[in-house]
């Protein structure tokens, strides 16, 4: 198995925060900013973003940004520390770094942490009960007796005396985050919680919501929310745990993070990868690579994908290119062949092995893609996907059977299409190669997709 792996070109400093951005996202740092200036009193807020959409890319910039501009910022990666039980410890060692072991504040803190029992956290009179006791709530009362009634008893003032040390805790976390702050709220970074065992995510958030909101002090989650909650449903055993109001608790707002501009994004790892080698090494296809690239920012909008995926489809597509060399195919339909397999797996198979016909074919594309892809007065569209889609269905047949099969006595397709432009998509069968490669012998050539790890 081979695996690749894609650098960035640039690294970003102090100095230049945004050095190497190919996201264009200044002014989601912005925004983000403003969210923590007006929450400054002490808050938690959410950077929602799916998986693979450059949450930790852009964190990596606004962190730097965040520090140019003076305030203090802490980065924990949950996902790097949820080998542990407890996130506690974790957390508050991030804090100790912004003075070190030598200070008399952070001896404060320090000291009122070791007071507290985790076991005492709990509110409720019942967990107390039990967890003094191992008696629930009824077997007490049943019980009645005075030995019982002391236990409780005992249980009640341990508690209220954990309440005074929490208090006291947060009271000495405060004062040790105004000394080191610089009269800016303290920004505290928590990211990949959403890739993190239910159990420590949901104890970060605890720990986050009973022992560290503090004046002063914003949290910034980055978490993909609907995974976050599939992690809490998870952790509390039950699809019908309401795990949106439950984050609600925690998070006192969430923003989105926008969809990024993709075509410097694309550009880059085009060019990283070496696509413009493959241009030079092969002077019948320059006009059809020139193309490429709005073809692969059109699939990125089209289809919502991640920054991750398109990097791993860029990837794909660069070697099936190179694999393919030789034949007679368009770049454009074997990009569109490396697509379906990779995103829509059922249909390539169906494809494939020839178990659909040509107007099961044209009504899965037409109800697959969004209008901009059937819209001829977008580049992109009229000349990579338009003869991408009609070489899909021409790959199919025997050379001589070609003009039989696809169209009949007057000229017109043999197949069903309604979201095509019919002026221009029969133009695209008539005007194709002859010599066309056929399907087997595509697919002979992109066996390799299996085999290749990112």
């Amino acid at each position: 198995m081979q695996t690749i792996i894609t650098k960035r070109s640039s690294v970003p400093t102090i100095q230049s925060p945004f050095e190497g951005d190919l996201l264009e996202r200044p002014e989601s740092a912005s925004v983000l900013r403003q969210l923590v200036d007006i929450f400054s009193d002490g808050s938690v807020i959410g950077l929602n973003g799916k998986w693979g959409s450059g949450k930790t890319t852009f964190l990596t910039y606004w962190e730097l940004y965040m520090q140019r501009l003076g305030y203090n910022v802490i980065h924990f990666n949950s996902w790097e520390n949820d080998d542990v039980d407890d996130p506690l410890l974790a957390l508050i060692a991030e804090f100790k770094r912004l003075s070190g072991n030598d200070n008399t504040r952070w001896k404060a803190v320090a000291n009122n942490l070791g007071k507290i029992t985790l076991a005492m956290l709990p509110s409720i009179l019942a967990a107390l009960a039990q967890h003094f006791t191992g008696l629930d709530v009824k077997d007490i009362v049943e019980k009645g007796s005075d030995e019982v009634v002391n236990i409780v008893e005992s249980a009640i003032e341990n508690y209220s005396s954990q309440k005074k040390t929490i208090k006291a805790f947060k009271e000495s976390l405060s004062e040790y985050v105004s000394d080191h702050a610089g009269g800016k709220p303290l920004v505290y970074v928590i990211d990949e919680l959403d890739r993190c065992n239910p159990a420590f995510a949901v104890k970060t958030l605890e720990r986050i919501k009973h022992l560290f909101d503090i004046e002063n002090v914003v949290y910034i989650l980055a978490i993909d929310q609907i995974q976050l909650c599939n992690s809490i449903k998870g952790y509390y055993g039950s699809e019908h745990f309401d795990a949106v109001d439950y984050l609600r608790r925690f998070v006192q707002f969430t923003y989105d993070l926008p969809q990024s501009k993709p075509d410097r994004f694309i550009a880059d790892v085009m060019k990283r990868l070496g696509f413009d080698d493959l241009m030079a090494n092969d002077d019948t296809k320059k006009e059809n690579y020139s193309y490429l690239e709005m073809f692969f920012s059109q699939l990125y909008k089209g289809i919502d994908m991640s920054l991750r995926q398109m990097e791993q489809y860029l990837i794909y597509t660069r070697i099936a290119l190179a694999n393919t060399q030789g034949l007679t195919i368009q770049t454009s339909t074997i990009a569109l062949l490396v697509y379906l397999k990779m995103f829509d797996t059922e249909f390539f198979d169906k494809y494939s092995t020839f178990q659909i016909e040509d107007d099961a074919i044209i009504e899965h594309i037409e109800s697959h893609f969004s209008v901009t892809f059937f819209d001829t007065g977008i580049v992109p569209s009229l000349y990579c996907f338009y003869p991408a889609v009609a070489e899909l269905i021409f790959v199919r047949y025997q050379h001589e059977a070609r003009s039989e099969r696809l169209f009949n006595k007057n000229g017109d397709l043999r197949f069903k299409v309604s979201r095509f432009n019919m002026e221009q998509f029969p133009q695209c069968f008539t005007c194709a190669n002859e010599r066309t490669a056929l399907l087997p012998t595509i697919l002979n050539r992109l066996n390799f997709v299996s085999q290749v790890s990112i």
